[in-house]
């Protein structure tokens, strides 16, 4: 009687197997990469966007901008402050840290380190209405990503800042003197002469907001401070004004 066959692979199909499925990651994980970045820009997208409505929605309610926070440090607001802003232009040595808007703009005490009792009634908000809703942040060992840094994030982030999905806080100018004008950091929009503006470039609303997106800086290695550069290279920078 002759032994049966037994169906098992051999070992040279084994490591075919393998290299066929090696090869086939290799050729996923990038297109993976793509969609995740691709993610990543339209959820900053949104949270500019919507952190210039909210600012909007204050000022039709109080008929001001939101700069109780600005105060509280001293700095004089009769030129424009911008918030988040430590990865470009700074504000003259001025605390750069967006918690100073988005805690008004939220209903949290304005300066507070501890917000696990909620919304108590910001500084600069007194009928304490929530112009802002978010979540915290993903907890890192660093900064926090997409989200505000809260009790539970842990890290090296400040709590009550918005950060972008790439651990930055996302930068917010507001126009403080009221001329309808705000500095940005990007080359490609020039202010206009006479401007009484801290940088070279601005745009003409009440409130702007960009993220420096994932290479961290301000334009791009080969144009940097330009959002898009007189060669045409496109930043990753996420800006609300286009």
């Amino acid at each position: 009687m002759k032994p049966s066959k037994t169906n098992a692979f051999t070992l040279v199909e084994l490591l075919t197997v393998i290299a066929i499925i090696a090869i086939l990651m290799g050729l996923l994980f990038p297109a993976l990469q793509i969609v995740r970045d691709q993610a990543n820009k339209v959820k900053a997208k949104t949270d500019v966007v919507n952190t210039v409505a909210a600012v909007k929605q204050y000022y039709t309610e109080y008929g001001k901008y939101p700069l109780a926070g600005v105060a509280q440090t001293g700095v004089a607001t009769t030129k424009d402050y911008v918030f988040g802003d430590a990865t470009s232009v700074s504000n003259a040595g001025t605390p750069n840290s967006n918690h100073l808007l988005y805690d008004i703009l939220r209903n949290y005490p304005n300066g507070s380190q501890t917000r696990s009792e909620g919304p108590s009634g910001a500084d600069g908000n007194p009928r304490q209405i929530v112009f802002y809703e978010g979540k915290n942040g993903v907890a890192t060992s660093g900064m926090p990503r997409s989200g505000f840094a809260g009790n539970g994030t842990g890290g090296t982030g400040i709590l009550g800042c918005f950060y972008d999905p790439w651990g930055a806080q996302y930068a917010v100018s507001v126009d403080s003197n009221y001329d309808n004008f705000v500095p940005v950091p990007y080359l490609d929009f020039p202010a206009p002469s006479g401007a009484d503006l801290p940088y070279a470039s601005a745009v003409n609303v009440g409130c702007a907001a960009w993220s420096v997106g994932k290479d961290g800086v301000v334009g791009s290695a080969t144009s940097p401070s330009y959002y898009k550069a007189p060669t045409g290279i496109q930043s990753d920078d996420v800006i609300s004004w286009q």
